[in-house]
């Protein structure tokens, strides 16, 4: 009895089911072959047309304006221009009607025919007021510059905080469009 062995009931059960997956796989494989090779439609021809297209002459006409796109200069006008800001916080009706005269005078000869797209104003005011500064620019651009009209009517404005102690301190920065 030196040469027969018995196998256990273990070994003939997992390697039948190595073989049973070996051909699920198999049929796996060939029924998706067969699937995407049956259900494949050749593309139709492509239509052929009925009457042959005739040519046809368009012309285009040149453009008669020759003046630049509009655009806004690169380079500002900056203007660091000192007013009371306090007649601003209050909402003083003579205050700001001075403001407005003092910024047509200073901004008069710069503007001439020149129509104002961005306004950059910066309020000055310590760094631990920094909403104050910001407070002023904002009422500052409302009061003045949007009450202004004219040249300001189109304008984008933006009311920023700088560093100082001069509290009446407002600097500008104005974009002009080109042309």
């Amino acid at each position: 009895m030196r040469g027969t062995r018995t196998r256990r009931g273990g070994d003939v059960l997992f390697g039948s089911a190595g073989w049973l997956f070996a051909d699920l796989m198999l049929a796996l494989v060939v029924m998706v072959f067969v699937a995407t090779t049956v259900n494949a439609r050749p593309s139709p021809p492509p239509p052929k047309p009925s009457v042959p297209p005739t040519p046809s002459r368009t012309t285009t006409p040149t453009p008669t304006t020759t003046a630049p796109p509009r655009g806004l200069a690169p380079q500002p006008l900056k203007l660091d221009i000192n007013v009371n800001t306090d007649a601003l916080l209050r909402n003083d009706r003579g205050g700001i009607d001075a403001m407005r005269s003092d910024m047509r005078a200073a901004l008069g000869g710069p503007l001439a025919g020149r129509q104002v797209g961005v306004v950059l104003t910066f309020g000055t005011s310590p760094a631990n007021k920094i909403q104050r500064g910001v407070t002023v620019a904002k009422q500052f651009n409302d009061q003045v510059l949007k009450a202004w009209g004219g040249q300001f009517a189109e304008a984008v404005y933006d009311g920023f905080f700088q560093g100082g102690d001069d509290l009446n301190k407002i600097s500008l920065e104005i974009f002009v469009y080109n042309g």
